[in-house]
């Protein structure tokens, strides 16, 4: 299966969605809350980020989610290319169908589950020696090492106004989306290792 990397989204999209090629997105959803907390961690230390600034070492996370640095519902804005204003039930509704018609979901928080789903999906042998190498390096690299944000507490309320679209999809791709592909693909192929 030929992949192809790239934080470009919609300039991507031109490319591998035409009436010949039928791309799919490879998307992992985590948890809007805990990635913008993971995010402030981040760019703390990432000088090299344009969304560095030395304003984050002075803060904690609930001066981050009251801030304008804060992310505001940015796996919404990325699928509608929407980087500003404000987003509405149809914003996303238009977002889940995205995803709906577009991409192989993933969740974050169950990462080795939904790379066994992704490779089912793509066909993808998962004893081929470079495919192990390749998912023990994403293992080892994506520790999550960011302290939970509580539910309730007031970092996560301010997180979650901030992020309610996000929230929303992030919901519909545990609830439905990812269910109804893992159900989808059963019916394809079997697995070279599947036991019979």
């Amino acid at each position: 299966a030929d992949v192809v990397f790239s934080p470009l989204l919609r300039e991507s999209a031109a490319l591998l969605y035409t009436p010949i090629l039928k791309g799919k997105l490879l998307v992992l959803m985590r948890n809007p809350i805990q990635r913008a907390a993971a995010m402030f961690n981040y760019l703390k230390t990432a000088t090299w980020d344009p969304l560095y600034s030395d304003e984050l070492l002075k803060m904690n996370l609930e001066q981050y989610a009251a801030s304008a640095y804060v992310e505001n519902n940015w796996v919404t804005r990325v699928l509608l290319k929407k980087p500003g204003g404000g987003l509405n039930g149809q914003d996303l509704a238009a977002a889940k169908e995205v995803l709906r018609r577009k991409a192989v979901v993933g969740i974050y928080e169950d990462l080795p589950g939904s790379i066994e789903h992704i490779e089912r999906y793509m066909g993808i042998l998962p004893s081929a020696p470079d495919t192990l190498f390749c998912q023990d390096r994403v293992y080892a690299d994506n520790k999550d090492t960011t302290q939970k944000v509580e539910t309730g507490s007031t970092a996560y309320t301010l997180l979650h106004q901030q992020n309610r679209m996000d929230m929303d999809l992030y919901k519909y791709v545990i609830d439905e989306l990812l269910p109804y592909q893992i159900d989808v693909v059963k019916h394809f192929a079997p697995r070279a290792d599947a036991k019979s």
